[in-house]
């Protein structure tokens, strides 16, 4: 092989892999920046991002499927408290909106058992619950109905995403409105302790 054919080969195959990526990124930057308009945070990562879209999701969703669950919330000082640490701890907030979710569901599971007849199923229930285990039990007594109970799970698992994640940094109206559904769904529960 000549010295020319060599080099044009070698010049050919170095610069056929950017050129592709030069064309491609071309052709795809109107798609890619619809796709943009769906992150609320690029630069705090993919979970941060992955964390606000889905908040915002599920906000929306139980404003339309939830009935009552907007009107049924009232703002209270524990909600001014848990705003007050989002601005200086966006994780802590979170962690400590599900906390009080997870203590209003296990006295309303408590209190539901103990107004029923004994017997040996419903004693065995009596131990402290995971928050799966309790979210089962919260549709088995029918505390929550299937929309609820939803909520319920997909607060978890946003709460599961906020303590695990290595480093969390996400904005402060993510965090309020997942304080906001958390609040509404720990209303429903204490309306519930209230009615059983």
């Amino acid at each position: 092989m000549s010295p020319w054919l060599d080099f044009w080969s070698k010049v050919i195959t170095a610069l056929s892999w950017p050129l592709v990526a030069a064309i491609a990124a071309w052709r795809l930057t109107p798609h890619l920046q619809g796709k943009l308009k769906d992150l609320t945070k690029v630069k705090a990562g993919p979970v941060e991002a992955e964390f606000s879209k889905q908040v915002e999701e599920l906000r929306k969703e139980v404003e339309e499927k939830v009935p009552g669950a907007r009107a049924a919330r009232t703002f209270s000082d524990d909600e001014a408290r848990l705003l007050e640490l989002a601005k200086v701890s966006p994780r802590s907030a979170i962690i400590e909106a599900w906390r009080n979710v997870e203590l209003s569901a296990a006295r309303a599971v408590e209190l539901r058992l103990s107004r029923r007849e004994t017997s040996a199923s419903v004693t065995s229930l009596r131990t402290p619950l995971n928050p799966t285990a309790l979210g089962r039990e919260l549709g088995l007594l029918e505390i929550l109905d299937g929309q609820q109970i939803s909520l319920f799970h997909e607060l978890r698992m946003l709460r599961n995403k906020a303590t695990h994640s290595e480093e969390f940094e996400i904005d402060f109206e993510a965090v309020n409105n997942y304080i906001q559904l958390a609040q509404s769904l720990r209303q429903i529960l204490q309306n519930a302790e209230s009615d059983i």
